[in-house]
């Protein structure tokens, strides 16, 4: 009887039991649901990967000038770890866009880094995209990562670049380095048609004149190598031995700030390539960057206090366009340049030009009222009276219009020698943007001129063909 109590207690608190889980099971559940949503959000907010633990933030610092600056601070709380930190802009779809920031980083264990990243405005669309952060490690895989969602702190002013320049400016960039290199193949055309009728039947009646058929089996052979020998020589300097970069720098004579160089470069082959700008650029991006990749297209890179550009291309001789920036050097750039007008129409300007620098130009142009005049050299210190005889094209001067100056203005190749087109081709990626700068400044004119063989932009082993273009306001 005592036994069967004892059984009918311990059914008892069984049943009381499973009935307090059945009522508690579905809290347990959502604890352990939120739990897992915690370790993961921690997980992303305090990456971990074999042994390494980091924090990662980035914050928009205010700016004024042409670049969009991320000061990061990355803190180490596992091991001593060595990598790269790469920083990429997004989309709205939350997909990195095709241009990696790196910089190269020693962490000790328990230290804390904080660094600049410069962005160049014209390399993104908007600031309403996602911030990427990315560690990788030496054999570049990813130690950690984390993003951020929005831009903080950027006026809404500053929000969106000028769209208008991608069909311009890029159209005036691809043209700019085709007129450079003149290849003639007219010696390998030569050779090649001498070759087949070598080898065919002059070959054939010199060896059955003499009776030596027998040897034109060994003949073909030994004149096929003699034409390769030749057109090979022929074909030399041909070849594209190194990457090719053509620079315009932009200088404003009345403010010695800021100056902004503009790349169009590519290489024969394709796989990655990286070049070194000189020590005195302070940023380098994509001009305006817009395409998506699974991985990346554009790469900057910065080694210590040196800045590193290239792609990954997925051709051979794939264009790439860049834009960098530093500060004028004040000794290196100096004087005016001084525009008298007392008349002008769509075909004409009455007025002079005085080319108060050290610098000759190789051409120059006159920007009013969405107009543009381009003339003939002026060498330096002297004054051009804009007669009709040094004017050599004219038309619009903004927006989508100076597309159709550009390549409609046929003309220019009637006054200009081929080897010279490079030249006004530079000076025209100078007058799209001081025109475009013209747009808010109601009234103003502007003068630029071209100066060639200018400091080059990269420190590196390529071949370089750089421009200077000289403007101010009035």
């Amino acid at each position: 009887m005592i036994q069967r109590k004892k059984t009918d207690m311990n059914s008892k608190i069984k049943i009381k039991c499973k009935t307090n889980i059945n009522k508690r099971f579905p809290t347990i559940i959502i604890l352990l649901f939120c739990a897992c949503l915690v370790c993961y959000g921690a997980a992303k907010m305090t990456a971990h990967a074999d042994g390494q633990a980091f924090n990662i933030d980035a914050e928009l610092l205010p700016s004024e000038n042409s670049t969009l600056d991320f000061m990061l601070t990355i803190e180490n709380i596992g091991e001593d770890w060595e990598g790269t930190v790469r920083l990429m802009i997004g989309t709205k779809y939350d997909v990195p866009s095709d241009c990696a920031y790196d910089t190269l980083l020693t962490l000790p264990q328990g230290s804390i880094k904080q660094f600049v990243v410069s962005v160049p405005k014209e390399s993104i669309y908007s600031t309403n995209e996602v911030v990427y952060v990315i560690l990788l490690d030496k054999k570049s895989n990813v130690a950690a990562e984390k993003t951020f969602k929005r831009f903080e702190g950027l006026d809404a002013g500053e929000s969106y670049t000028k769209y208008s320049k991608i069909p311009t400016d890029y159209n005036i960039m691809e043209v700019l380095g085709n007129f450079g290199i003149n290849l003639d193949f007219t010696p390998i055309k030569f050779i090649m048609i001498v070759y087949v009728i070598i080898v065919g039947p002059v070959l054939y009646v010199i060896l059955r004149f003499y009776k030596k058929r027998d040897f034109y089996w060994a003949a073909v052979p030994a004149a096929s190598f003699a034409g390769v020998i030749l057109i090979a020589f022929a074909g030399r300097g041909f070849e594209v031995e190194s990457t090719r970069v053509y620079s315009v720098t932009m200088y404003n004579l009345a403010e010695q700030g800021i100056c902004t160089t503009y790349m169009h470069c590519y290489d024969a082959g394709h796989k990655e390539w990286s070049l070194r700008l000189s020590e005195d650029y302070e940023y380098v991006g994509p001009w305006v960057s817009y395409s998506i990749n699974d991985s990346y297209l554009y790469h900057i890179r910065k080694d210590g206090s040196r800045l590193f550009f290239g792609i990954n291309p997925s051709f051979s001789f794939e264009d790439s366009y860049f834009c960098a920036g530093k500060a004028a050097d004040d000794g290196e750039v100096g004087g005016s340049i001084d525009i008298t007008i007392s008349n002008d129409d769509d075909t004409s300007l009455i007025g002079t030009v005085a080319n108060n620098t050290n610098k000759d130009f190789a051409y120059f142009a006159v920007v009013k009222d969405g107009h543009v005049w381009v003339y003939n050299g002026l060498p330096a210190g002297e004054t051009s009276r804009l007669t009709d005889d040094e004017l050599i094209a004219n038309g619009p001067s903004h927006a989508y219009s100076f597309e159709y100056f550009m390549y409609h203005a046929n003309r220019i190749r009637f006054y200009v020698e081929e080897e010279n087109l490079d030249t006004v081709y530079a000076l025209c990626v100078g007058v799209r943007e001081v025109g475009s700068m013209l747009d808010k400044k109601k009234g103003e004119s502007a003068i630029i001129g071209v100066v060639e063989d200018w400091d080059k932009a990269v420190d590196d082993d390529c071949s370089e063909v750089s421009y200077g273009c000289f403007y101010m306001f009035q």
